[in-house]
């Protein structure tokens, strides 16, 4: 029987998901330092979840790393083992549960800062809790049914119910972000608040269909596809929604430099409102500005004197 396994179709796409989950991390892990280094005066709740999520992180990629030791040294040449899902592997979804949906959750509150409702970000928290408990027992499906074709017979639904959900969210929520980035573009007059939109727009769009692609390229690979192609994507996914999340936070650094004021209404950045904590920024200038008067004919009295100069020194103030 070992004869008949394709190696290339079983163990290859896991070696290429946890290879590339690894580089991934890397990114993910400079990206973190990157965080820690910008904005050290964030929120301690935003400084705890980005720490948090560093080493749900770390304990993804140890298990991947199980995982494939255990298929290619620990079972070297058994071609049956390869047909049944490594433990380690299966209880990394439990990881794949609070990351994935934990970054759902982030950027729907973004959606509820811009758009000042609860509609779609309630109906995303949501979903993003029913993919969170969905991803919890396809885990505990692979403890108990860990044969792959086995699995894939009798809990095929229930995986696929997941992705789609997750896919959802997804473009739920890059669509309702793109919406209202849009609508203040339309009503923004200053340019450089207008070219500061158009980058967070192309920020969205490009990051809402990376999650969303690779959703569905492991949804066709898990239905058309009888090798392990779908493995590669599950081991990334994590990685992509960890690193969108942390592009989204570093991001305020170039914006903030290039645009100190994003929108017309004179609101700070609305897209990352509620995530700085007690951070400082650069508030208006106003100048105060006052007359003197000058006595040309009887010389000036004390109090006269004691005006004029008290006038002249407040024509010089400036309130930062």
């Amino acid at each position: 029987m070992a004869e008949k396994i394709d190696f290339n179709a079983t163990i290859g796409p896991e070696e290429v998901g946890v290879i590339v989950g690894a580089w991934m991390f890397g990114m993910f892990t400079i990206q973190a330092y990157d965080y820690f280094s910008y904005f050290p005066k964030d929120s301690k709740g935003l400084k705890i979840t980005v720490a948090v999520l560093w080493v749900l992180e770390l304990i993804h990629v140890i298990l991947s790393c199980v995982g494939l030791y255990d298929t290619t040294v620990a079972h070297f040449g058994d071609g049956e083992n390869v047909l049944f899902i490594n433990k380690a592997i299966g209880l990394s979804l439990i990881v794949s549960a609070i990351v994935g949906p934990g970054v759902q959750v982030f950027f729907a509150d973004r959606v509820r800062i811009l758009s000042g409702r609860l509609v779609i970000p309630v109906a995303c928290w949501f979903l993003s809790f029913v993919r969170a408990m969905s991803l919890v027992a396809v885990c505990a499906a692979t403890l108990k049914t860990p044969f792959i074709p086995a699995f894939k017979a009798r809990w095929d639904w229930l995986v696929l119910s997941s992705i789609a959900v997750s896919t959802t969210v997804d473009l739920v929520v890059a669509v309702s972000l793109c919406v209202l980035l849009w609508q203040r573009r339309v009503h923004s007059t200053i340019h450089s608040t207008r070219q500061t939109i158009d980058s967070l727009l192309a920020w969205t769009i490009n990051t809402g269909l990376l999650t969303s692609v690779a959703s569905i390229m492991m949804l066709i690979f898990f239905i058309t596809m009888a090798n392990f192609a779908w493995l590669t994507m599950l081991l990334v996914i994590p990685r992509l929604f960890a690193n969108s999340m942390l592009a989204s936070l570093n991001s305020r650094n170039k914006l903030r430099r290039d645009a100190p004021v994003l929108f017309a209404d004179g609101a700070q950045s609305s897209f990352n409102a509620g995530v700085s904590g007690n951070r400082k920024y650069p508030s208006a200038i106003a100048i105060e500005m006052s007359r003197t008067r000058e006595v040309t004919q009887d010389p000036p009295s004390d109090t006269d004197a004691k005006l004029d100069l008290k006038d002249g020194a407040r024509a010089q103030a400036i309130n930062v």
